[in-house]
């Protein structure tokens, strides 16, 4: 007896990628959204959302979650794992050690998730995993690179970097980025000095404001 064989759907209902999802990678998702994480490993998680790491698809996945204490943030507004997405589309192939974009999705259910890529590295320790000042070399040439592709990350606190066996200082969390406009530089005066928060500086490394960086 001869059964046809039932073509793929996924519950995925906005897309937007680097170079288009395949079918494997959207039935993870889908599979990933009913609670099936296959090999997903947990990363972590902030106010927002949740981040897993699958080896076997070799993306990280950010899902976002719902907090009752914030409003939901619209797709493209600052925050939302739509912007993030749009930031690290932006972001040049020369800025080698930073997480780049796999793509977002929404799905029927109203799920949304970020697709990126896994950066290695752990976060920045004053005593485990010192910043050197070959670190704070390499973070500056990266800071430069990101400049020219219009980007300000704006939330460069120790979880964002991960410092790496080679000695890189790897770029992750986009969520808060923002791009500048040199055309027209009145409009970027709200991200004047975002590239360290005072409130939060990499450990050994401090005056970076005061650093002449590119483009302020």
């Amino acid at each position: 007896m001869f059964i046809k064989s039932l073509s793929f759907r996924s519950r995925i209902v906005y897309e937007k990628s680097k170079n288009g999802l395949t079918n494997s990678q959207k039935e993870y998702i889908d599979n990933f959204e009913e609670g099936i994480h296959e090999d997903a490993r947990f990363l972590g998680e902030g106010v927002t959302s949740k981040a897993y790491y699958s080896p076997s698809q070799g993306f990280v996945i950010k899902q976002n979650k719902p907090n009752p204490y914030i409003p939901k943030k619209e797709r493209g507004e600052m925050g939302s794992l739509a912007h993030e997405n749009d930031i690290l589309l932006a972001i040049g192939d020369n800025v080698k050690t930073s997480q780049k974009a796999v793509g977002y999705v929404e799905t029927e259910k109203g799920g949304e998730f970020l697709l990126s890529t896994f950066v290695s590295g752990k976060p920045a320790n004053k005593w485990t995993n010192p910043f050197s000042e070959k670190h704070i070399d390499r973070l500056l040439r990266n800071l430069y690179r990101l400049d020219k592709s219009h980007i300000i990350h704006c939330d460069l606190s120790r979880p964002n970097l991960l410092l790496d066996s080679n000695n890189d200082v790897n770029i992750i969390d986009y969520q808060w980025g923002e791009k500048f406009n040199l055309l027209y530089p009145e409009l970027n005066y709200n991200l004047k000095n975002s590239y360290f928060p005072s409130f939060e500086v990499p450990n050994n490394a401090t005056m970076f404001e005061t650093a002449a960086l590119p483009g302020y």
